[in-house]
């Protein structure tokens, strides 16, 4: 038995030493063994670990105290120099000759009271501190607990808040020293007490006014003033005035501060924006506040580089090519897409800003506070146009989407008689706005356009480049001459001298300014239509005519604008062509198909007019606060129907002029019902006026439908119809009509209805001579007198025209060939002029 123990222990030890040393573990002496081994281990590491932590929580002491000193350290130095100013120096001169008369003065003070005094000034600047970072404490833990720590960072920076803790600071630290001084036998100074006392009654006195400003700080628009001024400081060290504003590291530092400071706004906006904050003026000051950084921010832009690391970096966007390249055939080898190189970003801080304008606006439309809504669009209105003003036309389009979307909202939600007239004020103040992007750039970039670009050649031939940032110029232009200047300082440097000439630096600008000119000419109809004629198709969709209306009549206003900014825009870019290429081709800015397509807005906005007239009788008629409207619709429909005669656009005619009748007759009932029945001249001569314009209008349908065959006359005459036989006395009605015909003096002669009938007659006669009618026979003394063949239609020649001025007045034309004929004109006496009308063209028919 034991010879088979030996043999295995044997083998075990031969086989495996671990498995030895293993089974010696396991036994009671190797058990506790190894529990000691393990408690000794952990000992040595928790002593360690301790050892480690207290050394990281000294070097981060140490690093407090350096912070600690840092910031102390002037405050500290201003108390130093105060005491060897004021105590020392004194103390070391009194005994030298020309300062012995005074040393009973420095040294009178007694050293008892010299002492206490100072120990009192200490401890009471002390106490006064203490109270004061308590007040603060108090504003920061009630009004702005649930903000970001930079926000309430902001309550110590206020300049008075900052200026009066220094003080405090400096009097409590400059007593200590002083006291300390007299144990090095120091003699009073009476200076220098003089001093203490200057400074601890000026931060007692002060304590009540400077702790009434504390009560500022519970308005967090109050704090805005703070990260705007550092945020101008920073945008202005960007700019050519900057004496660092090309150093990348600079920019960045500069860029990050910046962000910091619109970070703190947006805390700002989010605190006043809150449903349990109810104040509404706080949002407007910080609305106002967030606009004043966002109109600085786009003036100043235009002075720093294109390539600034102001400007934050962004990946740009890459399509996907299809077609064979190396990108596509690494996508599909790899499975991704080749990284985009970085571009600048330069309109995050405006994105920023209207971000924080359309949260201030929501949070006003939410509380239906109408009033203070239109506070803000009239403030927005000025930062679209100052925006559109230096160019930027994406931070100005973005803005006034951003209104159309919440204000057509508001509008299309609006009751008709409920607060109409703020509602009306909020549809103008939209469409003031909708103008801006339309008007500004082309007055901006057709202003002296010239010496622009003579001063511009003579800045990049400077080489000077601080000089092309002087004035406001595109984006896209400032790309093409900070490139073009680092072209002409490489030709330099490598040449000695420039050699390029300056016509070609000429041709370089021109040609930048007119390829921006040419996409703005394109870009007028497009802010036309995106700005206007979108949002009052939707408000027409949502049953707001009235509001609906208002825009309609801004919209018109922008396409009278447009049109004339094209035209000017045109004469500018041919110019600007001219220069660039002077032996090339005519220059094409598509100015003509932009005006074609602003006609056809022009146009588009009319008939929308016409289809919410009906909508405009029920709402707008009645209401003696509210806008006539309705009468400017009429005579802007008006137009367009003479405009559709001349056009022979049937379609367009048979949509108007129901809509025109329908007008004029609910402006007819309305004064009726307005004026005083007993001033019957003039109740008489203003209906008389709008049965003119009317009859007038139908007069020029007979007329043109007569020349052209156009067919415009129908829809006309059926519409007539159906209006005599729906009066109570059919015969009555007609003699209206022909009491109207037959005394147009009544009517007064520069009233709007008639400068109106001027000019539809002016569009007649140059629609005749278009036609090929002989112009000496229409703007001859005796037309019908003229020798040689006819060539002017019966009726046209029965009308008769001297020096271009009809004998027989359109009106006329329309009681002769449909009044007349009438079943119910039987038995009334006919006007004299329609008698002689029918005369003539029974003379002509006859001949």
């Amino acid at each position: 038995m034991q010879s088979w123990i030996s043999h295995f222990n044997r083998w075990i030890q031969a086989s495996s030493p671990q498995l030895g040393l293993f089974l010696v573990r396991r036994t009671e002496l190797g058990i506790w063994a190894s529990r000691k081994i393990e408690s000794l281990r952990f000992r040595r590491d928790r002593t360690l670990h301790i050892q480690i932590e207290q050394m990281k929580d000294g070097r981060d002491g140490l690093g407090a105290t350096k912070w600690l000193l840092r910031q102390v350290t002037p405050q500290g130095i201003y108390s130093i120099l105060a005491v060897i100013l004021l105590v020392l120096l004194p103390a070391h001169f009194q005994s030298h000759g020309p300062f012995q008369a005074w040393q009973s003065f420095i040294s009178s003070f007694n050293l008892g009271i010299y002492i206490t005094l100072l120990i009192t000034i200490a401890q009471a600047s002390a106490a006064v501190l203490a109270l004061f970072f308590t007040a603060m404490s108090i504003v920061a833990s009630t009004t702005f607990l649930k903000v970001k720590p930079a926000v309430r960072n902001l309550i110590v920076q206020d300049k008075f808040n900052r200026r009066y803790i220094r003080l405090l600071s400096h009097t409590a630290m400059t007593s200590i020293l002083g006291v300390a001084l007299t144990g090095f036998d120091v003699p009073p100074s009476t200076i220098f007490i003089a001093y203490m006392l200057l400074l601890s009654g000026l931060c007692l006195l002060g304590f009540i006014p400077i702790g009434s400003q504390i009560f500022r700080l519970f308005d967090p628009a109050a704090l805005a003033p703070m990260p705007i001024q550092t945020f101008v400081q920073q945008i202005q060290t960007m700019t050519r005035g900057g004496r660092l504003w090309l150093d990348p590291s600079f920019q960045v530092y500069a860029c990050n501060r910046a962000n910091e400071q619109v970070l703190i706004l947006e805390d700002l906006v989010l605190e006043v924006t809150r449903d349990d904050y109810p104040r509404n003026d706080a949002i407007l000051s910080l609305a106002q506040a967030v606009v004043h950084v966002a109109k600085a921010h786009a003036i100043v832009k235009t002075s720093i580089p294109s390539t600034s690391r102001w400007f934050p970096q962004k990946a740009e966007f890459q399509r996907f090519q299809s077609m064979n390249s190396s990108s596509t055939s690494i996508a599909l080898e790899t499975g991704t897409m080749p990284t985009s190189a970085p571009v600048a970003d330069h309109q995050q801080i405006e994105t920023r800003c209207i971000s924080m304008l359309m949260k201030c606006l929501s949070t006003l439309v939410e509380r239906n506070a109408l009033d203070d809504v239109a506070t803000l669009l009239l403030d927005y209105g000025y930062l679209v146009e100052a925006f559109s003003r230096v160019y930027e036309n994406t931070s100005a389009q973005g803005l006034l989407d951003e209104m159309i979307s919440r204000t057509t909202q508001v509008l299309s939600q609006a009751e008709p008689l409920q607060e109409p007239k703020k509602h009306l004020q909020l549809a103008d103040l939209l469409g003031f706005a909708a103008i801006a992007p339309i008007l500004h750039p082309a007055q901006e970039l057709a202003h002296n356009t010239d010496d622009l670009i003579e001063g511009t050649v003579d800045d990049l031939l400077s080489l000077d480049r601080r000089r092309i940032y002087k004035v406001a110029h595109p984006r896209q232009v400032l790309r093409v001459l900070e490139d073009f200047a680092s072209r002409l300082q490489f030709e330099f440097e490598v040449e000695g001298e420039l050699r390029t000439q300056p016509r070609h630096v000429r041709r370089v600008v021109a040609l930048a300014y007119a390829d921006v000119i040419k996409a703005q000419i394109a870009q007028i109809p497009t802010n036309i239509d995106r700005g206007l004629v979108q949002p009052i198709a939707f408000l027409v969709q949502s049953k707001a005519p009235l509001w609906a209306s208002i825009l309609v009549i801004r919209g018109l206003e922008a396409c009278e604008k447009g049109m004339i900014q094209v035209h000017t825009l045109k004469d500018v870019y041919a110019n600007l062509k001219s220069i660039s290429e002077p032996n090339g081709a005519d220059p094409e800015s598509r100015g003509d198909e932009a005006l074609k397509t602003i006609e056809i807005s022009h146009s588009k906005l009319i008939h929308i007019w016409a289809e919410v007239v009906p909508g405009l009788c029920s709402s707008a008629i009645g209401e003696e606060d509210l806008p006539d409207v309705l009468g400017i619709a009429r005579a802007n429909i008006g137009d367009e129907l003479v405009k559709a005669l001349d056009e022979k656009d049937k379609k367009s005619f048979s949509k108007l002029f129901p809509a025109y009748l329908l007008a004029s007759e609910a402006i007819k009932a309305e004064l009726l019902r307005r004026i005083d029945p007993r001033n019957s001249n003039y109740r008489n001569s203003v209906v008389m006026d709008l049965q003119l314009d009317l009859m007038t209008l139908s007069g020029l349908a007979l007329i043109y439908s007569d020349i052209d065959k156009s067919g415009c006359w129908d829809s006309a005459h059926i519409l007539w119809d159906k209006l005599i036989e729906n009066s109570p006395d059919p015969s009555a009605f007609v003699q209206d009509q022909f009491h109207c015909i037959d005394n147009p003096t009544m009517v007064p002669m520069f009233s709007p209805s008639s400068m109106q009938r001027l000019k539809w007659e002016r569009t007649l006669r140059e629609g005749l001579v278009r036609r090929g009618i002989e112009s000496e026979e229409i703007f001859g003394f005796n037309p019908r007198t003229s020798r040689g063949p006819r060539t002017i239609p019966p009726l046209i020649d029965a009308m008769g025209f001297h020096l271009g001025n009809p004998y027989q007045e359109p009106f006329e034309v329309f009681g002769a060939l449909y009044l007349a004929k009438q079943e119910a004109a039987k038995g009334l006496s006919l006007p004299y002029k329609v008698e002689s009308l029918l005369r003539e063209l029974n003379l002509g028919e006859g001949e």
